[in-house]
């Protein structure tokens, strides 16, 4: 682990796949951009960079989304409408069902207790029946003493259903929870109204009607979101502006150096003496009114020659060898081993 630490330091490992990257004007830039004397240069003009691209982003959601509300505000108007025409609250079809269900119970009860009492204490009702059958007992005791025992039984049946005539009267004047049963029906019709006309249940109702309002609320904060937007997308644009400016000094400050010492590197490579490496850069808009300098190397291998761009006219060797003074290079300061794979590749 401690030797993958130090890897980087002690060793650098280049091969022919890396003078494919030279063809590529992308590479250039990264190669111009390694020397700058100021690297953090880049990151900042980067950081600048996205920061920009997210407002703008940001700038594109809300219209996009602006545009989408727009199209339904009238459809997304009159929804709300009818939503809070009828004000539902969340679970409260259920509440009203219960309701329901207890006022229906309470009726049944009382109805049921009422009835029990008239088959008790009505007009011939069963206490009545059973006074009458215990006198008719009684008076049959005289003829066998077996009826007089009767006579007493159905006495004691008789009055103990006193008590259940108590306990009915209780039940029957039993108040239960206090509900207007025809006001709970007329607010459960108004909730299947709502929910017939909209094809959806209470609980997403509830929920669409929070959603509209939040949308017609955006909608109606849009026009000062994309101010502010603006606003920052101005600030983001100065910003971009400063550290592009910046970025562009950094790299032809740098474009001097590295060229001199490019050329050093690759006469020591067997170019000829009046070699010539050069940069040329080209300015690249990235936002309006803003240009980044982006660097192209052009060189002059011989005499006579126009500067032409490195990845035209080089060969496989040339571009080889070119790869291994800009390693060379890049490494010069930490001076660690160099490993290059087949640099004589396309030599010949």
């Amino acid at each position: 682990e401690r030797l993958a630490e130090l890897r980087p330091r002690l060793l650098m490992h280049t091969s022919q796949h890396g003078q494919q990257r030279l063809l590529s004007p992308e590479h250039h830039v990264e190669i111009l951009d390694a020397f700058l004397a100021e690297p953090a240069v880049r990151a900042v003009q980067l950081e600048a960079r996205d920061a920009l691209h997210d407002i703008l982003a940001r700038k594109d959601e809300v219209r996009r989304r602006m545009a989408g509300l727009q199209e339904r505000r009238e459809f997304l108007e009159f929804q709300l409408a009818e939503i809070r025409k009828v004000d539902p609250s969340p679970g409260e079809e259920e509440e009203l069902l219960r309701q329901r269900d207890a006022a229906r119970q309470a009726g049944k009860t009382h109805e049921l207790a009422e009835e029990a009492l008239g088959i008790l204490l009505g007009e011939n009702g069963l206490q009545d029946v059973l006074t009458s059958l215990e006198r008719a007992l009684t008076g049959l005791g005289g003829a066998d003493a077996g009826f007089a025992e009767h006579a007493k039984e159905t006495g004691r049946f008789r009055d103990g259903l006193s008590d259940m005539a108590r306990d009915l009267r209780g039940l029957a004047s039993r108040q239960g929870e206090d509900f207007d049963v025809e006001k709970v029906e007329k607010r459960l019709w108004e909730l299947q109204q709502l929910q017939r006309k909209l094809k959806r249940s209470l609980e997403s109702i509830v929920a669409l009607g929070a959603e509209i309002e939040e949308n017609l609320s955006f909608l109606d904060e849009s026009g000062l979101a994309l101010k502010r937007l603006e606003k920052d997308e101005a600030l983001a644009a100065n910003r971009l502006a400063q550290t592009t400016t910046a970025l562009n000094a950094a790299r032809e400050s740098a474009a001097g150096d590295l060229t001199r010492d490019l050329r050093s590197e690759l006469v020591n490579l067997g170019f000829s003496e009046h070699l010539q490496v050069l940069v040329d850069f080209r300015a690249q808009t990235i936002h309006t009114g803003i240009d980044e300098l982006r660097p192209r190397f052009l060189w002059v291998p011989n005499p006579g020659l126009d500067a032409q761009p490195l990845d035209r006219i080089a060969s496989g060797g040339e571009l080889s060898r070119f790869l291994l003074a800009v390693v060379s290079l890049r490494t010069r300061a930490q001076l660690p081993a160099l490993l290059f794979d087949e640099v004589d590749s396309g030599v010949g």
